[in-house]
């Protein structure tokens, strides 16, 4: 199961996700993301991915669907923190083409 941790930064609200971002992980995920969401009154929203040691296509998807989300609420979306594996699974779906991706998190907060 992939975890997550949630901290606000400023008007940035940071969601650290930590384990496999692979379809049989990804469980449970959205019904605690979207929550966090929806009570979240923060106009940017940052993903940190540092701790994410693999991502499939359903991970790709899965971030998508809050990038959808983001833009519907007018919100700025970026990522940070992708290495090894994760950084080629986004490169791949060319992902790194439609969002903002940051080498760390303190880099992406100063920029957002």
């Amino acid at each position: 199961m992939v975890e997550y941790k949630t901290k606000v930064s400023g008007g940035t609200l940071v969601i650290k996700l930590k384990g496999e971002m692979i379809s049989a992980e990804l469980d449970g995920l959205a019904s605690g993301l979207d929550g966090v969401l929806n009570d979240s009154e923060k106009s940017k929203l940052l993903i940190n991915l540092a701790a994410v040691t693999r991502m499939d296509s359903a991970g790709i998807g899965f971030i998508l669907v809050y990038y959808r989300k983001a833009v519907i609420k007018q919100h700025l979306f970026a990522l940070c923190g992708l290495k090894g594996s994760v950084s080629k699974a986004v490169k791949a779906a060319e992902l790194d083409k439609l969002v903002d991706v940051y080498p760390s998190e303190k880099e992406a907060l100063a920029r957002l």
